[in-house]
């Protein structure tokens, strides 16, 4: 299995920081994922993509707490990684949200039925 290799990301506003706790990848969101994310957090997932491979993960969580607002341009990267995660065997997938930011479940809804028993969202 090995130690985590995926590092961090620090943008002026955006930020994900990767923990593991067991077997789980847990990857924090801080700050707001606005245009100047887009790429980044492409980039990041697909890293981390190839990270949950590498350590054979039981579980991603996404921790959008600290997350401020995240623009629709950014959704894209994680149906990419959600297809991806498909089509590699479908390790499961955890949105971890604040119900003070409606946004976040509102938003999430539609990644949750895009992978209806693989994408779960808690609060």
């Amino acid at each position: 299995m090995g130690g985590l290799t995926l590092g961090v990301l620090r943008q002026s506003s955006f930020g994900i920081e990767p923990a593991l706790d067991g077997a789980r990848l847990v990857l924090q969101f801080r700050g707001t994922g606005d245009l100047e994310a887009v790429e980044p957090l492409a980039e990041y997932l697909d890293r981390a993509f190839d990270e949950v491979q590498r350590l054979s993960s039981a579980e991603v969580r996404f921790d959008f707490r600290e997350l401020e607002f995240m623009n629709s341009s950014c959704f894209k990267a994680f149906v990419t990684f959600i297809e991806r995660t498909r089509q590699a065997g479908g390790v499961p997938i955890v949105f971890v949200t604040d119900p003070a930011h409606h946004w976040q479940r509102r938003s999430l809804e539609a990644l949750r039925r895009l992978a209806m028993g693989r994408v779960t969202i808690e609060t």
